[in-house]
């Protein structure tokens, strides 16, 4: 039964697509669908579970699998049906033009060129050698400034050559944030450009694109996790693709089923619902462990290590997806009451990005569903709204820079028109 009302969210999603050219609920249905093939491999017996010692002795049968999946799913419609029900057509008069856009963009040229030289060199400088935290996470700003450089080039007047080449130069600059410990720093310059790209064609026309761009996304994003270890570091080109490929095909990076399992039997028995505490901890994550000692941990695990004295707490390693965070904020009815605060939220994210023109619209449409990986996957949801925040911040001051401009620009159209009209009067 749970299926059925999945793959009819499903079929809703990707007709909504189709006719008003959105996104977002498609790409929320097509995340739990990876979740649930992973069902199918376990059922399969092609995958194993998920083996670590946290302490606590884990259950893992078919029969937990098939609940907590049927929690995911109950999220899944909820959250895209309170979307659907909040959901606002774009607004008819946009925010800028393409004109004033490219004008603010050559203001700011400089401006973005040299941070993005300069974070560069820093991730370069520093990178490998930064303790992890947000001195790590300083270096996640650079897929930003990608894409700014990007949309930069992208939007003057230079030949198709000259953006090849300069798309080709941003690329081998982009390499550099490729790696196994930061991958979401891939995810977060590639698809904002692929959004770019395919700004103002048809859905059915970015349908095909889309898919492929995904599917190549997917595979290099399962590389950069194979990549810790020294013998695929060491290997080939077509050697790291297979062995990114085989993980991709195993789901290894899609183990959810299993994470929301051991949260599962983690809430109550072990630890008491938190009652919201998840969600105010995104408030909470910028004050220093120094400043406030008992400041609330994040993730079960390392709550559960705080109470039952369990030595290290272990970052989480296998992810209960957002609905199972949802989950131990108060069960199954915490599910439900979330994700319809989460759809509302998203409608009113995406209004947003559609209330300005095509061109700024495409890549915060993109920033939007590349911040949605992490937060849709969490463990750590603070730590996972942490990552968005330190990986887009430029791109947040450059949409308030933008709307301050904008403002200037309406002022100064409206004393053009009053002066002209004047004007008028006084030669009647």
């Amino acid at each position: 039964m749970a299926f059925l009302f999945f793959l009819l969210c499903f079929l809703i999603a990707t007709s909504f697509f189709l006719s008003s050219n959105e996104e977002l609920p498609l790409f929320v249905t097509l995340y739990t669908g990876l979740v649930l093939v992973r069902l199918y491999l376990l059922q399969k017996g092609e995958v194993d579970w998920v083996n670590f010692d946290y302490g606590i002795y884990f259950e893992f049968n078919m029969d937990l699998a098939y609940h907590v999946g049927s929690l995911i799913i109950l999220g899944t419609v909820v959250l895209v049906s309170s979307y659907f029900f909040f959901y606002k057509q774009p607004p008819p008069v946009k925010r800028g033009s393409s004109t004033l856009l490219k004008q603010f963009l050559q203001q700011k040229k400089m401006l973005i060129i040299v941070l993005f030289g300069l974070f560069f060199l820093f991730q370069l400088t520093f990178g490998h050698s930064l303790s992890h935290g947000y001195a790590t996470d300083l270096t996640l700003a650079n897929s930003a400034f990608i894409v700014l450089l990007f949309f930069l080039f992208y939007t003057s007047q230079t030949s198709n050559f000259q953006k090849i080449l300069f798309a080709l130069f941003t690329g081998v600059l982009a390499y550099s944030t490729y790696s196994s410990e930061n991958r979401f720093q891939f995810l977060g310059w590639a698809i904002p450009i692929i959004f770019l790209l395919l700004h103002g064609k048809k859905a059915s026309q970015k349908l095909l694109p889309l898919i492929l761009g995904t599917v190549v996304i997917l595979v290099f994003f399962s590389m950069a996790r194979t990549l810790r270890s020294e013998e695929v570091q060491e290997a080939s080109f077509e050697e790291k693709y297979a062995a990114g490929f085989d993980r991709l095909l195993d789901f290894e990076d899609i183990n959810f089923i299993d994470g929301f399992m051991m949260l599962y039997q983690v809430y109550p028995e072990y630890l008491d619902f938190g009652y919201g505490m998840d969600h105010l901890a995104i408030l909470f994550r910028p004050i220093p462990r120094a400043f406030w000692p008992g400041k609330p941990r994040a993730g079960w695990h390392q709550k559960y290590a705080e109470k039952y004295n369990f030595g290290e707490s272990y970052a989480a390693g296998f992810s209960p997806t957002l609905y199972g965070v949802f989950y131990g904020e108060g069960g199954v009815l915490a599910i439900i009451l979330f994700s319809i605060l989460w759809g509302w939220f998203l409608a009113r994210l995406s209004f947003f990005c559609n209330s300005y023109g095509p061109d700024l619209a495409a890549v915060l449409k993109g920033i939007l569903l590349a911040s949605l990986i992490p937060i849709l996957r969490s463990g750590d949801l603070a730590g996972d709204v942490a990552v968005v925040c330190m990986s887009f911040w430029p791109i947040f001051i450059f949409v308030y820079l933008y709307n301050k401009f904008l403002k200037k620009e309406a002022f100064k159209q409206i004393n053009i028109e009053r002066m002209v009209a004047k004007q008028r009067r006084n030669f009647s």
